[in-house]
């Protein structure tokens, strides 16, 4: 009869469970803007309802593959340590989930921040920051959707730290950018807005 191998059972229960409540919150959220925008019923172009509809699918079908992870963790492999060593393709894709969110929002964000700071190099800068962490993201889960197990996907810790670096600085270049020309300009806020949603 087998051992099951020392695992320290914190450090993947854990994660799993705060990244499943954390995420439950957030898609609460999501849910609850995508009501209030719909009960709005603001007449906002193809481009932007479409990114709304798609923020809500995508994120409401990660709520779901987040939530069989952890069914799949603590119940169904529940005292069955080698079992939490397991990696189901709803843990291989993750990276492929946020990214199919991040990427159109953060193209969305460059294209007001081209609109309010009229330069076309941010927005190819932001652009690419945002294309070489989505790539990474998919190399990354592509890849893992092989391996069998957790310590086998060590082997990708340089792609997966690489891919949430470049998103780091994506996230932190458009919220830095925004919240100046916002602040720069808010005196014309209004007139700007209006002409960045009549281009989309």
């Amino acid at each position: 009869m087998a051992e099951n191998p020392p695992i320290n059972i914190s450090l993947i229960l854990g994660p799993v469970v705060v990244s499943t409540l954390v995420n439950a919150l957030l898609a609460g959220i999501c849910m609850v803007q995508f009501l209030e925008y719909y009960d709005s019923r603001i007449k906002d172009g193809l481009i932007i309802t479409g990114l709304v509809i798609w923020v809500v699918v995508v994120d409401t079908f990660s709520s779901c593959t987040s939530s069989y992870l952890l069914w799949h963790y603590a119940v169904d492999n529940f005292g069955n340590k080698i079992g939490l060593l397991s990696t189901p393709w709803q843990y291989n894709t993750i990276a492929v989930s946020t990214t199919l969110i991040s990427v159109p929002v953060q193209f969305f964000l460059a294209w007001r921040i081209r609109v309010f700071s009229k330069s076309f190099v941010l927005f190819i800068v932001i652009c690419t920051l945002s294309l070489a962490q989505g790539g990474l993201a998919f190399a990354s889960s592509i890849g893992a959707l092989g391996e069998p197990n957790v310590e086998a996907n060590a082997r990708r810790i340089p792609v997966a730290d690489s891919w949430l670096a470049i998103a780091v600085a994506c996230d932190a270049s458009i919220t830095v950018a925004l919240s100046y020309y916002l602040l720069k300009s808010r005196t014309g806020m209004k007139g700007e807005y209006l002409y960045s949603v009549e281009i989309l």
